[in-house]
């Protein structure tokens, strides 16, 4: 069962890619947005359940200031970045440069705020996820090139060097912040909060917050003027994001971290799969080549966690 859950998550957060990959050339504002609007909608049931139980859901202001962190961290970074990323180098080339460096920005966060141990395990697999963000970033331009020959805005699009090297900071960006908003996650559950707080208020944050500035960028019309399969595709993302994260937390208490670990890295293949298959992106030597470093260096990390 804890196997299954695992699967069902990392292929629902696969296909929450491909959904936003879908999107791409909508504002990354409005559709991180939208996508945080399921997950207000889910879990603000079951904090009204708790709360007419009369339950405590709430943490102390020192643990709630933790979660907004993470929340604004998630959103502004995370989710922002990495869907802007999206119409530059492609689902193909963003999943794992943000996988990758999520990873390595959790240990290093884990390390100084949590004192977490680097072992050298743990060592050796950030230096191979390290070298597939290297080898990922060299094949850039192609992919670029791809993605760009998929959009109808493509002329408007800048071609320089810079615009492809901004696209690759991007995804690289947002996995520092996923990896910020996992540290405060893991630093609040610490505290004794429950996961499904942290969801509610990390989703009130980017549905208000952004749905403000998406406001100030586009106007009430530009936002009435999306598309129903625009609008469609986006909170379709942001229910199979929420889901995704039930069945991730479930798969968590019903196996171990290690083999969560292992079947999070397929998402790197699906997501090169589907970029190359369904949105027509560039197979590169580099792409193939950083996938493959993506998996084992992430395969390689969940190794610690077995042989304890």
């Amino acid at each position: 069962m804890g196997t299954a859950c695992g699967l069902i998550a990392s292929v629902g957060y696969s296909a929450t890619n491909a959904f936003l990959r879908q999107v791409a050339e909508q504002p990354p504002t409005w559709v991180a947005c939208l996508r945080a609007l399921p997950s207000v909608l889910i879990f603000g049931v079951w904090v009204a359940v708790k709360i007419s139980r009369g339950e405590r859901i709430w943490p102390s202001a020192r643990v709630m200031g933790v979660i907004l962190i993470g929340a604004f961290a998630s959103q502004l970074f995370g989710n922002i970045l990495f869907q802007w990323s999206l119409r530059v180098v492609g689902l193909a080339m963003a999943v794992p440069l943000c996988l990758g460096t999520l990873i390595v920005g959790g240990a290093l966060l884990g390390r100084i705020f949590l004192h977490e141990p680097i072992t050298p395990r743990v060592a050796t697999s950030l230096l191979i996820l390290l070298s597939a963000i290297v080898v990922l970033s060299l094949g850039a331009s192609a992919a670029h090139e791809s993605v760009a020959a998929s959009l109808t805005a493509a002329n408007t699009e800048p071609q320089a060097w810079w615009y492809i090297a901004a696209g690759v900071a991007a995804a690289i960006a947002s996995g520092v912040g996923f990896a910020t908003m996992g540290a405060c996650i893991r630093s609040s559950m610490l505290a004794g909060a429950a996961p499904t707080t942290m969801m509610f208020t990390t989703g009130v944050v980017g549905t208000l917050g952004l749905g403000l500035i998406t406001w100030q960028q586009i106007g009430a019309t530009g936002m009435a003027e999306t598309s129903t399969a625009d609008l469609a595709t986006m909170l379709g993302a942001g229910l199979l994001n929420a889901l995704s994260f039930i069945f991730m937390t479930r798969a968590l208490q019903l196996t171990t971290v290690a083999h969560a670990y292992a079947l999070n890295a397929s998402q790197a293949t699906m997501a090169a799969a589907a970029g190359v298959l369904f949105f027509h992106e560039a197979l590169t030597p580099w792409l193939s080549v950083g996938v493959v470093l993506t998996i084992v260096g992430l395969l390689y990390l969940s190794r610690r966690d077995a042989r304890k």
